[in-house]
């Protein structure tokens, strides 16, 4: 874990702190993640990371240090392999969360960290997310998945139509995937006004192949 931090430009302590500043709001959702958060043991679905989940605030790390309140189900969620908090916490014998235990300590740590984070991550007009092909059946294929088009600078009104234009092996045109507008969001400093999923597109896996990967002579 340490290292796929380290490839993003985060040593060891800068690793403890992201997190730490990232999981004092929001939780996770059983319905995405049903082994960390077992169905139906929550209110709403969802395990806090800590038990003011709605304000920045370091009760993640105070609940962490003193183990009277810790929710935090990648710390004791009943899977085991998912606990990755428990473990980056940890990581270096408390030495970074304690050093984050006074409130304004915390503050000022996740301001930096999460400044360098959001300077060391390109932003991108265009996102997607979770694309999958996946075989259905015994003979079909499925491309699924999302799209989000940042719309801070580029109106919503002058996207008429997104559409995801392959390439074969050799860079010739491949099949053109068409989408679906989802809905709107936004974030703190850019709005997302168009979430967009492919339309399902199912092709036999012979079709799938030679429209991504081959020639139609190699079949």
């Amino acid at each position: 874990m340490t290292a796929e931090f380290a490839c993003m430009g985060f040593a060891p302590q800068e690793m403890i702190q992201v997190v730490a500043g990232g999981q004092t709001l929001g939780g996770v959702h059983s319905a995405k993640h049903p082994t960390m958060v077992l169905p139906n043991t929550t209110a709403l679905g969802v395990a806090d990371f800590d038990s003011t989940n709605s304000t920045y605030d370091n009760k993640v790390v105070t609940g962490w240090l003193s183990r009277r309140y810790n929710p935090e189900p990648l710390v004791i969620g009943p899977d085991v392999e998912s606990r990755s908090d428990l473990q980056i916490f940890s990581s270096d014998g408390n030495k970074t969360v304690s050093s984050m235990a006074d409130p304004a300590s915390y503050l000022t740590t996740c301001s930096t960290i999460l400044a360098k984070m959001i300077d060391t991550v390109p932003a991108h007009d265009v996102n997607p997310y979770n694309l999958q092909l996946n075989v259905v059946g015994d003979d079909d294929m499925q491309f699924s998945g999302a799209i989000w088009f940042k719309t801070t600078s580029v109106p919503k009104s002058a996207i008429s139509s997104i559409q995801l234009a392959c390439k074969d092996r050799n860079g010739a045109d491949g099949v053109v995937i068409g989408t679906t507008i989802l809905g709107d969001a936004s974030g703190f400093d850019d709005t997302f006004s168009m979430s967009i999923e492919p339309d399902i597109n199912q092709y036999s896996t012979r079709e799938w192949l030679q429209k991504l990967l081959c020639r139609r002579s190699d079949l």
